[in-house]
């Protein structure tokens, strides 16, 4: 099919959900105003700042997160919201200034010719995302921030399931982290039997102002110190799943917040490193539907030449058959289920320890007639320097529905992943962190070391284990840091 008129714009019948827009940027505004007094002195909010405020939907799962839907400018003074500037992603960028280009897989595999504001989460490395997003958005709106912080649905409905049910006038139901995504969903869709596209733009946001204000009211009326626990408990746990990013440079509490993992920054460290991370560059929101399982090998056999072995296991399970068109069904639907049913054009990366020595890695297999550019990708895998230091393989498959497909990895490790301690023990190490977006994904982590090796102790339990072989079955809710002492001759 041919490329749409303006490649750098969303396609016409594909706009941000404005649901979850307004919804969500209202309850971070509130949320805001809520911690800002007790951090006041801590993150400097005395003098005015002003922090640039991103909605992902991790239904379109993007490097650092989900796709940029909406974005909101809050200013804060002595501890207070003193302003509230809120936008649809696609609206904010200026395009009478001179925009950088994009990366290269959004030039090559989505056709960009410009790096907008709803892209710059496409470093895996949230402070460079949040550094992008922040650079794009002075850029646009000629205003200078000092802090990004993104989320995602996942985190909205944690918020929801502590303060709700949310009660909204002229709504047949009130709002809860139960009915958010159905109700979300069914606001972005036209009614059924509507053919009015432009009738459709203009009036599905009707619904937002009632909700946002409910939404406010709802948070700035909670005055039961247990919930205001459990509503910061709830604001923890996705921080460390990953369901709200920070970005906080120069500040005091920037530090902590890294240490923490809170700003989801790539941090390899010294020992062995894996980080999964997944694109859609299908103009769709098909993650919703796709199901993805982790399988790690480590052969630590030859201490001195420790190697290792990735699948990467994804699984469409749409049933619906569906021809892989991509930007088909964003060319004309107006219906959010339209955009959870179709193929998934991933592209994907695996940021490795560096040092790494690749010795196996699919190449892209891609037809023409499946890619917006017309053009067959049958190059081999993309390989060289990652994010923070890392070593990076990547390539592009499009998974259609119905069907599985992985993703298989050879290569050798750096030897510096076993590390000798005191005589006769030795200790490996692995961590692994989480995208941001993801469910708790599924890891099985096998472990091969030689036979006369005993095992001294592990972090976490093994699921079976064997003289020269131990496994674990692990979810990768959060990051994962993982180490096995052993005892040799």
């Amino acid at each position: 099919m041919s490329a749409p008129s303006t490649p750098v714009s969303r396609p016409s019948g594909f706009r941000s959900p404005r649901f979850l827009l307004l919804a969500a940027l209202a309850l971070v505004a509130c949320l805001v105003s809520a911690v800002a007094i007790p951090l006041a002195g801590p993150l400097g909010l005395l003098a005015p700042r002003t922090y640039l405020i991103l909605a992902e939907n991790e239904d379109e799962l993007r490097p650092a997160g989900g796709f940029i839907t909406g974005v909101a400018a809050v200013t804060v003074s002595r501890a207070r919201v003193t302003d509230f500037r809120l936008a649809d992603a696609n609206s904010v960028d200026d395009l009478r200034q001179v925009y950088p280009a994009p990366p290269e897989p959004l030039q090559r595999y989505m056709q960009s010719q410009m790096w907008l504001l709803r892209d710059a989460n496409w470093s895996p490395d949230f402070p460079s995302s949040a550094r992008q997003a922040a650079a794009l958005y002075q850029l646009g709106q000629g205003v200078r921030v000092d802090g990004v912080v993104a989320f995602d649905e996942a985190a909205l409905r944690a918020v929801l399931a502590v303060i709700g049910p949310v009660r909204v006038p002229g709504a047949a139901q009130p709002v809860t982290d139960a009915n958010f995504l159905t109700l979300m969903r069914a606001a972005w869709s036209a009614a059924p039997g509507s053919t009015d596209a432009a009738t459709w733009r203009t009036t599905r946001k009707d619904f937002m102002g009632p909700l946002a204000r409910a939404l406010l009211a709802q948070l700035k009326s909670i005055r039961d110190p247990r919930m205001a626990v459990t509503l910061a408990s709830a604001i923890r746990q996705s921080l460390n799943q990953r369901d709200i990013l920070v970005y906080l440079p120069d500040t005091p509490l920037s530090g902590m917040f890294a240490r923490a993992g809170w700003d989801g920054a790539v941090d390899p460290g010294s020992q062995d490193y894996l980080r999964v991370v997944d694109a859609n560059v299908g103009f769709n929101k098909v993650n919703a539907a796709i199901r993805e399982r982790l399988s790690y090998s480590v052969d630590l056999t030859d201490p001195s030449e420790p190697a290792a072995s990735l699948g990467v296991t994804y699984t469409n399970t749409v049933v619906t058959a569906k021809t892989c068109v991509q930007f088909g069904v964003a060319n004309h639907s107006t219906q959010y289920l339209d955009y959870l049913q179709d193929c998934y054009w991933d592209y994907w990366r695996v940021l490795l320890p560096t040092g790494s020595k690749v010795w196996w890695a699919p190449a892209n297999a891609v037809p023409g007639d499946e890619l917006l550019s017309g053009v067959a990708q049958h190059d081999p895998a993309q390989f060289g320097p990652g994010e923070g230091g890392t070593t990076q393989l990547a390539g592009l498959f499009v998974l259609p529905t119905g069907q599985s497909h992985t993703t298989q990895l050879a290569y050798g490790l750096p030897s510096n992943v076993l590390e000798a301690l005191a005589a006769g023990r030795a200790v490996y190490r692995l961590r692994v962190q989480k995208q941001p977006g993801t469910l708790a994904l599924p890891l099985d982590l096998a472990i091969t070391f030689p036979a006369a090796w005993a095992i001294q102790s592990t972090t976490l339990p093994a699921s079976t284990q064997a003289p020269g072989q131990i496994h674990f079955s692990l979810s990768l809710e959060t990051d994962l840091n993982f180490e096995v002492v052993f005892q040799h001759p």
